[in-house]
């Protein structure tokens, strides 16, 4: 999917204490004319062909509030636990298979609770575009990095100022649900 209409973005603004999303006038219209949720796009759009990247990603909070957060070994940005949908596979399972992979978390697919599919400039791959289907979910015990992941985190939304953080955590993750419910 190409993403050439950059109008049609989210804006998400400041409102009582709380972060409330207006859909841009052209999305709004396009919303009702499909009947569902659309992509939401990250503010970094631009009018480009993009090679675009399918992933299934998490938002997981411990009893704090804080947000699990990873680092790809060899890069610099944190960003959500999860990883590539494989051909045919259901997303609630790739990000199942991803995060017993990279932090030995073992998750039912079915527990995962979708928030929908958000669209971003992908944080390592400067031509590409991720659409990731993100799900909120509970883990218990504690994640251990490993295959690709260097680092983790638990990162407090409200202390992420000066930590490199990958568009769709910082576009979307954090000002849509980084904050306890």
């Amino acid at each position: 999917m190409s993403m050439a209409v950059a109008a049609n973005i989210l804006v998400v603004s400041p409102l009582q204490g709380r972060w409330r999303a207006r859909y841009s006038p052209a999305l709004s219209a396009t919303k009702a004319a499909v009947g569902k949720q659309p992509i939401v796009t990250s503010s970094h759009a631009k009018t480009f062909r993009a090679r675009t990247i399918r992933i299934a990603a998490a938002v997981i909070r411990d009893d704090s509030g804080k947000l699990l957060l990873v680092r790809k070994r060899g890069t610099s940005t944190f960003m959500q636990a999860g990883g590539k949908i494989e051909p045919g596979e259901a997303p609630a399972t790739a990000l199942a298979r991803e995060l017993r992979e990279e932090l030995g978390i073992v998750v039912d697919p079915a527990a995962a609770s979708h928030l929908g599919l958000f669209s971003a400039p992908a944080a390592n791959e400067p031509d590409a575009r991720v659409e990731a289907e993100l799900f909120e979910l509970s883990i218990a015990g504690e994640p251990m990095p490993a295959a690709e992941i260097e680092e983790m985190i638990w990162l407090h939304p409200e202390l992420a100022r000066g930590i490199e953080l990958a568009p769709l955590t910082a576009d979307i993750v954090l000002p849509r649900y980084g904050r306890q419910p």
